[in-house]
């Protein structure tokens, strides 16, 4: 019986070390976290500063830009156990649906 000859790593199609993944994936993740929280500290800065109609409609567009820029930056971490995003995007439509109800009645009514 043959036993089989020891490769060296660099002859293995070797993964990345699991710190080289996980510092990959801290980076992505707080990179998101910022690209996320730009739309919302705008939207509270504009609630603080401006009148009723405009704040409300401030907030609203706000948070459904932020869930918008963390499924398009990040959508590993918005899939369902079975691997789809159609509930993030579902979340997604409701939100800038919600959003443009809060538009409409803040000017129209």
């Amino acid at each position: 019986m043959r036993t089989p000859s020891l490769q060296k790593p660099e002859d293995l199609n070797v993964p990345e070390d699991a710190n080289d993944i996980l510092q990959e994936w801290n980076r992505r993740h707080h990179l998101a976290g910022l690209y996320m929280s730009i739309p919302l500290v705008g939207g509270v800065l504009l609630a603080t500063m401006c009148s009723s109609p405009v704040s409300d409609i401030a907030m609203s567009i706000a948070s459904a830009l932020g869930l918008t820029v963390g499924v398009s930056v990040i959508p590993d971490s918005f899939r369902s156990r079975r691997g789809s995003l159609k509930p993030a995007l579902c979340l997604i439509a409701v939100m800038w649906l919600m959003a443009l109800l809060v538009t409409i009645i803040q000017l129209f009514g």
